[in-house]
């Protein structure tokens, strides 16, 4: 069964919050404010409160991140798609006003050494993206370990320079990150393949 409206307008807004403010920023008062639903509504699809809010905010941040791999031409190579990731995240901030973050982000700093169901959540979160990640490296790499540590390799890598960014605010880090990922991959590549060794 679909989430009911109100419901999905509560995960979308917390959502938004936890980007702009993160976790401690946001306040449930202002959840209902801007989703324009009842306080008793909140407590009905969220008995846990703001904490099962969150969660639930972060997890629907996975079915984004799937939404955005699929709309890359990943036969491009993984050089070339991670350029055009970074891109992507790139003007994403910067249509903010750099204000929107990860959300996955803000509240693994701020609450996720404190909570198992954050803590969960934001796990989740960022194995969608190992796992999407995984799947762009593994035809072009030895086996699926060396895979695995380029995913790793390049999540840090934007997710510092989405930081960055904000605090420059500037595009100007997701550009370079996009630029030396793809000129790092290509050049370890060999014109073949990256064993594990090399990655």
């Amino acid at each position: 069964m679909p989430p009911s409206n109100a419901k999905a307008r509560l995960i979308e807004t917390m959502r938004a919050l936890l980007r702009r403010k993160g976790y401690h920023g946001t306040g449930l008062k202002q959840v209902l404010q801007e989703s324009g639903s009842p306080r008793g509504s909140l407590y009905f699809h969220f008995p846990g409160g703001k904490e099962e809010l969150a969660a639930e905010a972060i997890h629907s941040g996975c079915s984004a991140i799937a939404a955005r791999f699929a709309g890359l031409d990943l036969q491009r190579g993984p050089g070339e798609v991670l350029e055009q990731v970074a891109a992507i995240m790139a003007a994403e901030l910067e249509g903010s006003g750099y204000e929107h973050g990860c959300p996955a982000a803000t509240v693994a700093l701020e609450e996720a050494p404190f909570s198992d169901r954050l803590q969960e959540a934001c796990l989740t979160n960022y194995q969608t993206y190992i796992d999407l990640l995984c799947r762009l490296f593994e035809p072009h790499v030895d086996d699926a370990e060396a895979a695995r540590e380029w995913a790793f390799l390049v999540l840090a890598t934007l997710e510092g320079a989405q930081l960055l960014a904000k605090t420059w605010r500037s595009p100007e880090p997701l550009q370079i990150a996009g630029r030396r990922l793809r000129t790092m991959f290509e050049a370890r590549q060999g014109g073949d393949r990256v064993s594990k060794g090399d990655s």
